[in-house]
Order: C-alpha cells, then structure tokens, then sequence
C-alpha cells in the first residue's frame, strides 16, 4: 500500500453501527474511503479497542490504533504523521483537542465532519431560549466549532442546509454537503409480503 493515499480518521470511539446512527454514518464515511482505494487508519479518541467492532473494522482492512499500543494521539502522530495525506476529524470537540498535535507533527490536508451544527441543535432544545445557561452554552459551542472550522481545509455536513448556514457564518470556509449513506440497488417486490397486515 505504499504508493496509496493514506487517510486517517478520528472519532470520539471505534463506530458500532448496530447501536446509533452517528456510528452508522462513521462506517458509511470509512467504507468510501476504502473504495477509492486508500489506505485507511482509523483512531478513536477515547484509544479504546471495543470487542467485535474493532476486529470489524480490521476485518475490512483498515488498522485500528489504540491502547495499549497507543499511549497518546500526541505521541503517535509525532511518529506517524508525515505517513498521513488526511485527516477526518468528527464532532468539534474531538476536532479542537486533536488540532494542536496535528499541526505540530502532521502537514496533512484537515477534513472536519462536524455530524450537526451542535449549537443550533443546543439552541432548539425545549426551553433553551429563556435559559441563560443554555443559552450560554450554545453560545460557547459555536465559537468553538467557529474554531474549527477556520482551522480546516474543508469543512463538511450531511445537508446542504448546515453548508449553507455554515457560509452564512463563515463566508471563507470551504464547506461542503456530503450525503452519509449510498444503498445498492435492492429488487423491488411487486406485491406486499400477504393479503393481511399492515407495512409501516
């Protein structure tokens, strides 16, 4: 795999797909880059191998850093990082705490994929408009993925609607709207299942 594209992606844990959406998309995210033909590393923030998701990750060919191998992203990339051409950060907070050793030890392009503008999602919460510690809170999340955001590359959501609120805010960041999920053709059943029943 010497002479692939090397990307590395960084998450809060090793995805388990069966058990929350934001897994579910992670994989879609790492199935993609393993068809383009890269080489693919994926590292979970919390550098904890979880039993059977991470052994699926590797059954699909992409290495899987973690603990007790692993000690530190710090250390890690300052050994590894001219082996990276990009980096997918997920989520701002993982983003903002994975930055400084990356930019440190790492001249790799930075992909963000924020999964959702987190502070407009805060400031939707039932009753958030009149409490200030919400409110306050909100507040203190956007300036944070407003960081990350001006520290990426390209900047990436699932629904043009984000991309565009995101350009709204930051006219400069390169911002895109990348579709999580692409299913294979399936066969279409010409007739329900019986005669009775309900399909919801």
């Amino acid at each position: 795999s010497g002479s692939k594209r090397v990307t590395l992606l960084i998450d809060h844990y090793v995805p388990e797909p069966d058990r929350d959406g934001g897994s579910r998309t992670i994989m879609a995210m790492l199935r993609a880059l393993l068809a383009t033909g890269r080489t693919v590393k994926f590292l979970p923030a919390n550098l904890r191998a979880s039993p059977g998701y991470t052994e699926a990750l590797q059954q699909l060919g992409i290495e899987v850093i973690h603990a007790p191998w692993c000690h530190s992203f710090a250390e890690w990339i300052s050994a590894h990082g001219a082996e990276i051409d990009e980096v997918i950060l997920c989520r701002p907070h993982e983003a903002q705490r994975h930055l400084s050793a990356l930019n440190a030890h790492c001249a790799a392009r930075i992909l963000f994929y924020g999964v959702d503008l987190h502070h407009a999602r805060m400031r939707r919460e039932p009753g958030a408009a009149q409490d200030m510690l919400k409110l306050a809170e909100a507040e203190r999340v956007e300036a944070l993925e407003r960081e990350v955001w001006r520290a990426a590359d390209v900047v990436m959501y699932l629904s043009e609607e984000e991309a565009a609120a995101v350009r709204a805010m930051e006219p400069d960041v390169d911002v895109r709207a990348i579709p999580a999920f692409a299913f294979p053709p399936a066969a279409m059943r010409t007739q329900p299942l019986g005669a009775n029943g309900i399909v919801f």
